[in-house]
Order: structure tokens, then sequence, then C-alpha cells
């Protein structure tokens, strides 16, 4: 069985900006494959989308929308947030990156795709950081 891949905001935004040609080849081409992402990765996405390359909200809600039909979007939940307290405390992360490894594991992935974090590290012995950008 093939493992699940949770994807990270900043590979979306790479493969919808054209600031990093390089990072936008490696992101586009993981968006072909069968990824999971949370709805918290969608709406800060939405949000470095339009503040920062200022793409309008009806383009976004175009791009979300289709997001929607490639990937399995997950919901961010209470087990989310408590496991991601969790993972702050025992690991010293930031609170939203916390959340994004607890979604992943949650979902049952056991690959985070994200250069935020250490690429190779593992949580809970079942989530690896890949950072797909590493070279």
């Amino acid at each position: 069985m093939a493992v699940r891949r949770f994807l990270d905001t900043n590979v979306l935004v790479y493969a919808y900006s054209a600031t990093e040609p390089d990072k936008r080849d490696v992101a586009v081409a993981l968006l072909g494959q069968e990824l999971v992402t949370s709805s918290q990765v969608l709406g800060e996405f939405v949000w470095v989308m339009h503040r920062k390359f200022g793409v309008p909200y009806t383009v976004l809600f175009d791009i979300v929308t289709g997001m929607n039909d490639v990937f399995e979007v997950v919901s961010v939940g209470i087990a989310s947030v408590r496991l991601a307290l969790r993972l702050c405390a025992e690991h010293g992360l930031p609170y939203w990156d916390g959340v994004v490894a607890a979604t992943a594991l949650m979902a049952g992935c056991g690959e985070l795709l994200t250069e935020d974090f250490q690429n190779g590290r593992l949580f809970e012995d079942r989530l690896r950081i890949i950072n797909p950008f590493a070279g």
C-alpha cells in the first residue's frame, strides 16, 4: 500500500507563484499525485496568495474549488488541536506547524511534504517530514 502524503501550504504557494521557478517545477509535479491536505492549509494558501501576491478572491475561489476535486481535504477538529498541543509541548513546534503535523497524523499520512520542518524528522514514529525542495 502506498504511503499517504500530506501537502503543506508552502508547496501549494510555490505551485501557484512564479517567484521561485525551480521550486515551482517541483511543486507542480507533486500536484499530480494523490495527496491529502487540510482546511487549515487551504486557508493559509488563500491568505498568502491574496496578501503577498494580490490574487483576487474570485480567482482563489476557483483554485480552491479545483483543489477540493483533486486532493482529499480533511478538516481540523478538536482532536487535531489537542494532538497539536501535545506535539508543540513535546517537540517545541510553533502552534500552526503543530496543527499541520497533527492533522496529517490523524489523516493516517506517513509523509508530510513541507520545507517548514527538519527534513527526515519523524513524529509519533509514523509521520516523516519530507522537504521536496531539498537537493
